[in-house]
């Protein structure tokens, strides 16, 4: 009995720092996939526009800050914290609207016709853009998944039987 409950707790301390790299692997998976999975992968909705920029990348990944910002922030036997420190991680995880205001460009270089710029001292006239709205689709890449669970319990079995605690 003393045997299994020190099994127990040998399980128990390393199980934070496994699952929190299972869950980060996990979250970062859904970048590649294009989606989040939970019980099934329901896919990102796709781009209005493509331009030669985006054309053949993944939705979400320029840098791929945003999918390598992911970590875990806190732990201990009962939780583990996952999230991101990436300003734009939430409005992209759960959907929204920006608001940009109205500012002015004051300076912007001459360019002649075919769109170089001309020499000269005489400065270019500034860009005024009016205040707009931006309407940011959901495209979750982290929350609860049903997946990522199975996945817990998957490696709590293992671990378990490994040390001859359950059958």
């Amino acid at each position: 009995m003393k045997q299994q409950i020190a099994a127990i707790k040998s399980v128990m301390q390393r199980a934070p720092n496994e699952i929190g790299a299972i869950a980060v692997a996990h979250y970062k998976q859904n970048f590649v996939l294009g989606g989040f999975v939970d019980d099934t992968l329901r896919p990102w909705k796709k781009r209005k526009k493509e331009t030669k920029q985006t054309l053949g990348r993944a939705l979400l990944v320029k840098r791929a800050k945003l999918k390598n910002s992911i970590r875990v922030f806190s732990k201990n036997e009962q939780q583990i914290v996952l999230g991101s420190d990436v300003v734009y991680a939430r409005i992209h995880n759960e959907g929204g609207v920006i608001t940009q205001y109205e500012r002015s460009e004051l300076f912007v270089r001459n360019r002649n016709k075919k769109g170089f710029y001309k020499k000269g001292i005489k400065a270019g006239k500034g860009n005024t853009y009016g205040k707009r709205t931006i309407r940011i689709p959901k495209r979750q890449f982290i929350g609860d998944s049903i997946a990522l669970r199975r996945k817990m319990d998957k490696w709590y079995l293992q671990n378990l039987k490994a040390a001859n605690v359950i059958n």
